[in-house]
């Protein structure tokens, strides 16, 4: 499939929730680059017998700030050429997101540098104390969403 996978059951009560509910997942990192990582992405999906509406694509957003973790349903790339790779890879935009700020650089010249460049030790600090525990939240959100939603 060109890329590393983990398989799970994911429960409700592993997560601090108390409610009693339970989903199977299946996590995916191609080992392309983000701006073509839609073919293994399309290829993964195929492979498990998933609907492109079941996918969840983690992404980095030079429109948002560091530290800012947002959902997006479906919708537009938004100029981010790994999310167009996707797009086109499945031939829809019906998939949800959660995008994780990483801010932008100033020059615009600047950004296929910016975001290959390893976060300093300021920024691994708001990564670990605030991305992490709002992407883990978001995440199991939309996983209980999934798994509720099926029962």
């Amino acid at each position: 499939m060109g890329g590393w996978v983990a398989e799970g059951i994911i429960r409700g009560m592993d997560t601090g929730d108390k409610s009693n509910w339970e989903k199977r997942v299946v996590f995916f990192k191609p080992r392309e680059y983000m701006n073509r990582n839609g073919v293994p992405i399309a290829k993964a999906l195929r492979h498990y017998n998933f609907n492109s509406n079941q996918l969840i694509l983690v992404h980095d957003d030079l429109e948002k700030k560091l530290g800012k973790v947002t959902v997006k349903e479906k919708g537009s790339a938004n100029g981010h050429n790994g999310i167009k790779s996707v797009i086109s890879s499945l031939n829809t935009s019906d998939f949800q997101r959660i995008r994780v700020g990483i801010d932008r650089p100033t020059n615009k010249d600047q950004v296929e540098k910016y975001v290959l460049t390893v976060f300093d030790q300021n920024e691994l600090q708001t990564i670990e104390s605030i991305v992490f525990p709002t992407f883990h939240k978001a995440l199991v959100q939309l996983i209980k969403q999934r798994a509720v939603d099926q029962v």
